[in-house]
C-alpha cells in the first residue's frame, strides 16, 4: 500500500464530456514532510538547548537534563544519558551530566540519589560506551547482547534491546558523548545524519561548560545552526533550489500578488523518460541531470519569478506579470535549452505545460493543477513540448 492522489479533469469534445483521472504516487512528498516534521522538532530543540545555554538563571543540571529529554522524544528511545569525556592519568572517564534514572534496586536507587546530581562518573570502557570513549567512533549496536564490543550488564539492569553512541565534538576535539537506546525499530546512520544539528548543539553546550565561553559564542552558535536549520527545511538537497515546501509558499505570494490585478503565468516541467536514466545510469547521472536542469532554470527566469523542485523529476516556475504568451517564450527556450546537446552523453527532452491566470482558477492549487494536465497532454503528444492548459484538448 502507497499513498495517492486523485487529479480529475473535464474535457467536452463534441458536446460529450470526457473525465480523465490522474493517480499520483505521493510517497515522495510525505516522506518530505514527515522529515519536514523532524527537522522542525530538532530546530526546536537546538533553539531551546542553545538559548538555554546563555541562559545566566538556569542549573547545568537542568540545562542538560532538558537536551537529554529532546534527545530522547526526538529519536523515540528509552533511556539514555549525556556525558563529558574527561582524562585521569591520561585516561579517559565518562562523567555524566544528564541520565536517566533506571536504577533497578535499593542500591543502584541510593547511589544514583547521591551522586546524579554531580555526575556520574564511569571509569570501566570495556562496554559499548567505552568504545566511543576511546576511539571516538559512532556505535551503533542493533543485537548488543551478541555484539562482540559488549562487556556485559550488572544483574537486574533494565532491558537492551538497542543502542547508538553518538560521538560528540567541537572541531577536531572528542568533548563527550551521548548514549541511547531502545529505539523500537533500532537505530542507522539516516537518523544520525538527521539529528546532526541536535548533537552539534550539545557540543556547544558541553563546550561552553567546558570552557565558559561567552553569551557572545552561543548567540553567534544559534544563529548558524537557525541558518543550517533553514537551509534543511526549504532547499531541495539534490539541485539546491527551492524544495517543495519553500516552492509553495514563494507560489502562494507571488499568487495572491497577482490575482485579480497583474498576468501571471506557471510551467509545470517534466523530464522525460527519467525513471529511464536512472535505471540505464545510475542515481549519481540522474542527479547530475536535475542539477542541470535546475541551472538551466535558473538562468532562463528573471529575479522576481520563483522557480523549484516540485519533486522527483518535476520542476515549477512561477512568472508573476507575465502573459501566457511570453510564458510560452520562455518555455520554448527551456525545452530548447534542455535537448540542444548531450548531458553527459545523454539526450534529454522535457515536456511544459503552461496555466495562466486567465484561466479564473478558484485557487494557485488549481492553477498547478491545470499546468499539470497540460504536461499529460505534452506526454501525449509524443514528448519533448510545449502545451498551454484550456488548448491541451
Amino acid at each position: 500500500q502507497f499513498p495517492i492522489e486523485l487529479a480529475v479533469a473535464e474535457v467536452v469534445t463534441e458536446g460529450d464530456s470526457l473525465f480523465v483521472g490522474v493517480l499520483r504516487d505521493i510517497s515522495e512528498r510525505r516522506e518530505t514532510e514527515q522529515l519536514l516534521r523532524m527537522t522542525n522538532k530538532i530546530g526546536r530543540a537546538v533553539n531551546l538547548i542553545l538559548s538555554n545555554a546563555i541562559n545566566e538563571g538556569l542549573s547545568k543540571r537542568e540545562i542538560f537534563n532538558s537536551a537529554l529529554s529532546d534527545l530522547l522524544e526526538i529519536t523515540e528511545s528509552e533511556y539514555g544519558f549525556i556525558g563529558e569525556i574527561l582524562l585521569n592519568d591520561e585516561r579517559p572517564y565518562l562523567k555524566t551530566h544528564a541520565i536517566t534514572n533506571i536504577a533497578w534496586n535499593y542500591e543502584t536507587r541510593k547511589f544514583y540519589k547521591e551522586n546524579a546530581k554531580d555526575g556520574l562518573e564511569f571509569f570501566n570502557l570495556d562496554t559499548l560506551f567505552g568504545v566511543t570513549i576511546r576511539s571516538g567512533q559512532l556505535v551503533i549496536a542493533n543485537d548488543p547482547y551478541n555484539d562482540p564490543r559488549r562487556g556485559g550488564l550488572p544483574k537486574g539492569h533494565p532491558r537492551l534491546n538497542a543502542y547508538l553512541g553518538l560521538p560528540i565534538y567541537s572541531g577536531s576535539k572528542l568533548l563527550g558523548m551521548a548514549g541511547i537506546a531502545n529505539k523500537a525499530e533500532g537505530y542507522d546512520e539516516d537518523l544520525v545524519d538527521q539529528i546532526k544539528p541536535l548533537t552539534n548543539a550539545i557540543g556547544t553546550l558541553i563546550a561552553t561548560h567546558q570552557n565558559a565561553q561567552s553569551k557572545v559564542k552561543a548567540e553567534e552558535a544559534l544563529y548558524a545552526t537557525q541558518q543550517q536549520l533553514k537551509q534543511m527545511a526549504t532547499k531541495d538537497p539534490v539541485t539546491g533550489i527551492a524544495n517543495r515546501y519553500m516552492l509553495s509558499q514563494q507560489l502562494e505570494a507571488v499568487y495572491e500578488a497577482c490575482v485579480g490585478r497583474e498576468e501571471m503565468a506557471l510551467l509545470f516541467i517534466d523530464v522525460d523518460r527519467f525513471k529511464n536514466i536512472n535505471d540505464g545510469y545510475g542515481h549519481d547521472v540522474g542527479d547530475r541531470v536535475l542539477r542541470h536542469m535546475a541551472e538551466v532554470l535558473e538562468a532562463a527566469v528573471r529575479p522576481t519569478d520563483v522557480v523549484g523542485r516540485w519533486g522527483g523529476e518535476e520542476f515549477v516556475i512561477g512568472l508573476p506579470n507575465c502573459s501566457t504568451l511570453n510564458a510560452s517564450i520562455i518555455a520554448e527556450r527551456v525545452r530548447s535549452e534542455i535537448c540542444s546537446e548531450p548531458h553527459h552523453g545523454i539526450e534529454l527532452s522535457v515536456s511544459i505545460g503552461i496555466a495562466g491566470l486567465e484561466l479564473q482558477p478558484e485557487n494557485l492549487w488549481e492553477l498547478i493543477r491545470l499546468a499539470d494536465v497540460a504536461v499529460y497532454a505534452a506526454k501525449a503528444d509524443g514528448r519533448n513540448c510545449v502545451r498551454i492548459a484550456g488548448n491541451a484538448a
